[in-house]
């Protein structure tokens, strides 16, 4: 039986989940901008965690996926 999830683990969990814009941006070689134009359009699924915007990573992959030739 494992044992008692820590915030530390519980943090991880949440940061393999989701990504930054920055890092969304990276990952898809586009702007902020764009990235926040997707977001507004609904294309890709965001949230705010403890302020931040955070962009869920299945959201990103399933964004490419779609738009990929």
């Amino acid at each position: 039986m494992p044992g008692p999830q820590t915030k530390q683990t519980t943090r991880a969990a949440v940061l393999d989940t989701y990504c930054s814009i920055e890092d969304a941006c990276e990952s898809l070689s586009v702007s902020r901008w764009t990235i926040q134009r997707l977001i507004a359009d609904r294309s890709i699924t965001s949230t705010r965690i403890a302020g931040a915007r955070r962009i869920s990573i299945s959201s990103l992959n399933a964004y490419v996926a779609a738009n990929t030739l």
